[in-house]
């Protein structure tokens, strides 16, 4: 799916450029105290006014003494400084490329940019101005082209003396977009990327690309904002849009500094009473941890902090909330190739609890979330790489075809290389960099996860996690530390006690190898770990004290008692199946090899030492490890401890990688000592894909749903979906053993922390129990969980009653569930079950979304045990809901089609209970819920004059589900409601959809009975005219009409 950005749309002309957008499209104040850029120490000004007029003299003299024309390209090679937008505008002004880059170049790197922009002019600062003038000779760039931007030096000519020498110059007209182009085809701006892969790529950036950057920011920008500190560099994208072109936009005075230090912050700040601090997320942690600098700062009127570039943990989020109470917290998301950003919070989402997320799209932005094994779109809450596409979406890179053609594809997507997901609320979560992630054996691991799970150490100042090559894994985890100043840490003990911190918190594949004590993490001016100079050899200081953990780099074994016996016999029974996988000429070899391990006596000494452990076993063939191992472990499941087994897979990394599909007993009717290790377990659900299957032999069974949760177990699991069916042997629903003792051995401990997705699927089941142990236990051991969804049986069968403690149990785990959906609530329930639904609706309090299918629901039939009506069911739901509830679904379905129409439902909704929900935007609601009784005519059900009645003004989207309706051979007619829509009642609503499917009793195809078949086609051309009348109805009304229809064939009654 694409997802859209939910803010107005934004336009602007596409023959205007940005010089003319920016600054000659609106009045500039004269006054010299009028907005404009202040140098945070010297107190120098240039308001807007006089940044246009110095710019358009420095341009008149580009053009004349320099030889500037369309499409050259001038570079500014300098630190902050009021006089940067200067040159920069005065380069846009004529048409000119400005190219900003690092003041810290090196001369090498400096010559790589202005090589690569093709520069004919670079404006320095007297304190690179050797670096400058050494890398433009080398470049072939005319010394005098070589230009200051503040400051003189003798010999040198500055802005300053060119505004001074140039009074008299004649004005050089300003740049227009020529006939057959937009400002979409005219680069304005060339920005390096960060470059932490290869080397950096000058990224084009059109004028329309900053105009719409600009207006989509300002879009979700506050009225205050109009005091900005400029503390990010002007040379990175965030500070060109952000510090440069916006203030001007917003008219907003910009306070700038030219050299970064925390004091310097701190004293800008409460000197000029900046409310939003910009900074990136280095500068956040250093505001967390020195206090005592902080303190001595009046910091009052600070309301919130803005960061970006890198992601915040949650530890860090926490403690700057706890030492600025009071405050808001936004975060952007974007690079260079964005022009910036693609996502923010919005006002409304000022807040630290949304701090770990990115934000929801700007305007005028669509996104795709791509699986980047499948290339598929992911569904709301799975990560994938993201692809944006929208007006601020660069060019491409300056003749780098190939970088640009792997980048921005054909459709306009720029493939990010970041990975990510969007959660139900429109908001976008940044997981990690696809190319920094760090393959163990295959497996991906974030150095962003680790990063922020260290940051939470005591002893740990800053930190970077990179990959290192390991022999046997391909890559391991290494950590850069800085760790914190303090007499008493000794350097190498606190190396081993975060050893120790991270084998507590993750799962082996993510044990750090390595550790490096280092003094400073080298990163970007906008705060970007520069991995590739951590991992470079030459960059590492010889004084750095590394250390290693034995338990990852040393070989771990251990003593136990083999049954080769059943070894052998296992061998033979795997033999069939590895003969379907394994070319026959290397069945010979494997088995000689395996047997050649295995004496006949058990107990000898020459067995004992050849095979201490299965691991010389595994050892003598890939393809016995690949194959024979998963039939194996399934042979030896009833006489071989799974604990054992686990613990052979965690001596043996790559045997991990090797096993693809390992299916095991995790309970049994006949050996409780077959139950696998919880703990044990949990390291590996995250490393197999596991297969689920049956396997019914004498010995023992596989549950599904047991292996589900056994794969559940992984600590990193976001969304889960768990197919319980009934146990056709035992003749009664599986128990989840497994998860009960994991309660047991983990009472203290969450056992899903990351869970936010869980699926029930009950469909399968002969019985039916709302409050069943394993919806229970997942509920208890996910404190994350916002999104239940429980798929029933259509079933005359009841389980068991629910027991007090049971419900209980279930009303405390929904407490902070945000969305439940109750798909398939039986017909035949029995009075209790109805009763326990009543208190688990009353116990979700922050409910944002509910939907309720009710499958033959009873209240149509005379002889149900328990009628559930609409508004009886809406009753349930806790008064809180009336000001949380955005999106409502109901639809009592009938899998019956009864011999007439009984509508005796006792209660019908009523209006004001759906006009209860103040903050409802979403309904889909079938007729049959709302009608009024009927007076015995099938067709006379006034349905419509109901639905206006109860119709929120809030609701944008509407759909008006016509299952029954259909099934019933129901009338509904849709022209009262179009009426009252085109008449304005509803000015929010935004789409209408109806759902009617054709239901026909027998298949559409030649009966034999003419008769029955006219009638068929008369019915499907009647609903074609149905719905071209329709949508007929809503023209004029300026909202999106569909209606879907589809074919339901039936053999007969169901």
């Amino acid at each position: 799916m694409i997802y859209q950005s939910q803010n107005p749309k934004i336009s602007f002309p596409p023959k205007q450029t940005l010089w003319s957008w920016l600054l000659e499209s609106k009045p500039l104040s004269s006054d010299s105290n009028a907005p404009g850029f202040t140098d945070a120490l010297t107190k120098e000004h240039i308001s807007f006014k006089s940044l246009k007029d110095y710019a358009t003299t420095l341009s008149s003299a580009l053009v004349t003494n320099y030889n500037i024309s369309e499409n050259d390209t001038v570079v500014v090679f300098a630190k902050n400084s009021i006089w940067y937008p200067v040159a920069t505008l005065a380069a846009v002004r004529v048409g000119a490329v400005a190219c900003s880059i690092s003041p810290e170049y090196t001369v090498n790197e400096c010559y790589y940019s202005l090589r690569t922009s093709k520069a004919k002019v670079i404006f320095a600062t007297v304190d690179n101005f050797d670096t400058a003038s050494a890398a433009a000779k080398k470049a072939g760039i005319a010394p005098e082209n070589v230009l200051l931007l503040e400051g003189s030096s003798q010999g040198v000519t500055s802005i300053q003396g060119i505004l001074k020498s140039s009074k008299t110059l004649a004005e050089a007209p300003a740049s227009q977009i020529a006939d057959g182009k937009s400002n979409r085809d005219i680069c304005a701006s060339l920005c390096f990327s960060s470059g932490t892969t290869g080397l950096p790529k000058a990224v084009m950036i059109s004028h329309a690309n900053i105009i719409a950057q600009c207006i989509q920011t300002a879009d979700i920008t506050l009225p205050d904002h109009n005091r900005i500190l400029a503390a990010l560099p002007f040379h990175h994208i965030s500070g060109i849009i952000h510090q440069l072109h916006l203030p001007i936009h917003l008219n907003a005075n910009v306070y700038v500094l030219a050299k970064f230090t925390l004091d310097s912050l701190l004293k800008t700040a409460s000197e000029n009473k900046i409310r939003e601090l910009i900074i990136v997320p280095p500068i956040l942690i250093r505001l967390v941890r020195e206090p005592e600098l902080v303190s001595k700062y009046d910091l009052s009127h600070v309301e919130r902090f803005s960061s970006g570039a890198a992601p915040l943990s949650r530890e860090i989020l926490s403690l700057l909330e706890k030492a600025f109470p009071g405050t808001g917290f936004r975060q952007g998301y974007g690079m260079t190739e964005s022009c910036s950003t693609i996502t923010s919070h919005p006002p409304s989402k000022y807040a630290y609890k949304y701090g770990d997320r990115v934000g929801m799209l700007v305007g005028s932005t669509k996104v795709r979330i791509v699986d980047i094994d499948t290339g598929e779109d992911c569904e709301v809450g799975k990560a994938g790489e993201i692809w944006a596409r929208g007006p601020q979406i660069a060019m491409g890179y300056l003749d780098n075809l190939e970088a640009t053609e792997s980048t921005f594809d054909k459709d306009g997507f720029l493939h990010t290389g970041d990975i990510g997901y969007f959660d139900h609320d429109g908001m976008l979560a940044i997981t990690d960099r696809l190319k920094e992630i760090i393959k163990v054996k295959g497996i991906g691991v974030a150095p962003a996860e680790l990063e922020g799970l260290l940051l939470g150490h005591p002893h740990v100042d800053d930190v970077a996690v990179c990959g290192v090559p390991d022999e046997r894994a391909g890559e391991r985890p290494k950590a850069f530390v800085v760790l914190k100043s303090s007499q008493d840490l000794r350097p190498v003990e606190a190396a081993k006690g975060i050893f120790e911190y991270v084998r507590k918190e993750k799962a082996r594949h993510k044990w750090l190898k390595e550790i490096e004590l280092v003094s400073t993490i080298p990163k970007s001016p906008a705060g970007k770990i520069l991995r590739r100079k951590l991992q470079d050899p030459a960059s590492s200081a010889s004084g750095n004290i590394v250390v290693r953990d034995s338990k990852v780099v040393a070989k771990l074994s251990f003593q136990h008692s083999i049954p080769w016996n059943l070894i052998m016999d296992a061998v033979r029974f795997a033999k069939p199946a590895i003969t379907s996988i394994v070319p026959p000429e290397l069945l010979g070899d494997i088995f000689s090899r395996l047997c050649s391990h295995c004496s006949d006596d058990v107990d000898s000494e020459d067995n004992a030492a050849n095979t201490k452990d299965l691991l010389a076993l595994t050892q003598t063939c890939r393809y016995f490890r690949s194959v024979a191992m998963p039939i194996l472990f399934h042979s030896l499941g009833p006489h071989l401890p799974s604990t054992y087994i686990f613990r052979v897979l965690d001596d043996q990394p790559d045997l991990v990688h090797m096993v693809k599909h390992l299916c095991l007993p995790l309970s049994t009717p006949k050996s409780s000592s077959i139950m696998a290790d919880p703990v044990v377990l949990a390291r590996f659900a995250n490393r197999l894909s596991l297969s689920r299957e049956w396997i019914e032999r004498t010995q023992f069974s596989v549950v599904d749903a047991e292996m589900c949760l056994a794969m559940a177990l992984c600590s990193g699991i976001e969304r889960l979906k768990i197919q319980i069916a009934d146990d056709q042997i035992f003749g009664h629903p599986r128990h989840f053993e497994i998860l009960y003792s994991l309660l047991e051995n983990r009472k203290h401990e969450d056992i899903f922390p990351k869970l936010r997705h869980l699926d029930i699927d009950k469909t399968q089941c002969i019985q039916f129990s709302l409050c069943d142990p394993e919806p229970i236990l997942l509920l208890r051991g996910a404190p994350r969980l916002r999104t239940l969804i429980f798929r029933g049986p259509a079933t005359e069968r009841h389980g068991n009653q629910n027991s007090e403690s049971n419900i209980q149990e279930f009303c405390a785990g929904v407490a902070n569930i945000a969305e439940i959906q109750i798909l398939g609530w039986p017909f035949f329930t029995d009075n209790w079950q109805t009763r326990a639904l009543e208190r688990i609706l009353g116990a979700a309090r922050n409910l944002k979304t509910f939907k309720f299918v009710g499958v033959g629901s009873g209240y149509w039939h005379t002889d149900a045990r328990s009628e559930i009506s609409p508004a009886q069911l809406l009753g349930f739901l806790s008064p809180e809901t009336e000001k949380t509830l955005q999106h409502l679904s109901l639809n009592f379905d009938s899998r019956s089609v009864p011999s007439r129409l009984g509508f005796s439902q006792p209660e019908p909704i009523r209006p004001q209970q759906i006009k209860q929900f103040t903050s409802l935007n979403t309904l889909e609601v079938d007729p049959l819920c709302y009608c009024i009784q009927d007076n015995g005519e099938e067709d006379d059900i006034e349905q419509e004059t109901y639905l206006v009645d109860f119709l929120p003004q809030t609701v944008h989207t509407l759909t008006i589900l016509l299952d029954r309706w259909a099934r019933y051979g129901l009338v509904y007619d849709s022209t009262l409601l179009a009426q009252r829509v085109l008449s304005g009642e509803f000015p929010n609503l935004k789409r209408v959809q109806v759902d009617a499917p054709i239901w026909c009793m027998m298949p559409l195809r030649n009966s034999g009975d003419d008769d029955w078949d006219k009638e068929q086609q008369v019915k499907l051309s009647d609903m074609k005219v149905r719905g071209e009348a329709f949508e007929e109805r809503f023209v004029g009304c300026g909202i999106e009409t569909r209606f879907k229809t589809w074919v339901v064939q039936l053999d007969g009654l169901s």
